[in-house]
């Protein structure tokens, strides 16, 4: 089985003092992808995507299943790219055979970043052991959903289930932040 997180290059830092860009001037941006809205927030929230791969694709690794991120392609022919006035750079067919071949690829580095069917090199935060475990603490304050840490810590050791859940940032820096739980089986 695989899991495949769509992240992207357009990745930005986690800033942990502010990740909800509540702070003045947070949703204002002087790089070119301004139009796209909040550039920050959609680089943080494909950030927090890669860190979470990196995180948590050894605990899903144990059950048999392969967990990646991938670039699919830059500024594809999108609603999203459209509305914000950008031209598009490529097709959502490209992305679409770019997710495709990696799920059908024969073999994939669990935990790995992958620019199209390449294995790439993600974020330098995402690799960063420190920032994740604030993501992990963060995500599970902000859903209630306790980490794979946790739940180890309050389980007996011998009743310790496989990684029973852990809930992923889908969004960081809006109103609103949306989350994706992936459940894994237990043991």
């Amino acid at each position: 089985s695989r899991v495949i997180n769509v992240a992207s290059l357009s990745a930005a830092p986690i800033d942990f003092d502010d990740v909800m860009l509540e702070k003045p001037g947070a949703h204002e941006s002087g790089d070119r992808q301004s139009k796209l809205g909040n550039a920050r927030g959609y680089g943080q929230s494909k950030l927090a995507q890669a860190s979470m791969t990196v995180e948590l694709a050894p605990d899903f690794a144990t059950d048999g299943i392969t967990m990646i991120a991938l670039h699919p392609a830059t500024m594809m022919d999108t609603g999203m790219v459209r509305n914000a006035g950008v031209a598009p750079r490529t097709s959502v067919d490209e992305g679409r055979l770019a997710v495709m071949s990696l799920i059908t690829a024969p073999e994939l580095v669990a935990g790995a970043f992958y620019n199209g069917a390449t294995l790439a090199t993600p974020h330098p935060q995402a690799n960063d052991a420190a920032a994740r475990a604030k993501l992990m603490a963060l995500s599970a304050e902000l859903t209630g959903v306790p980490s794979t840490a946790a739940v180890a810590q309050a389980a007996d050791a011998s009743q310790r289930p496989s990684p029973a859940g852990a809930a992923v940032v889908s969004r960081l820096g809006g109103d609103k932040i949306g989350t994706r739980q992936m459940a894994c089986r237990n043991g």
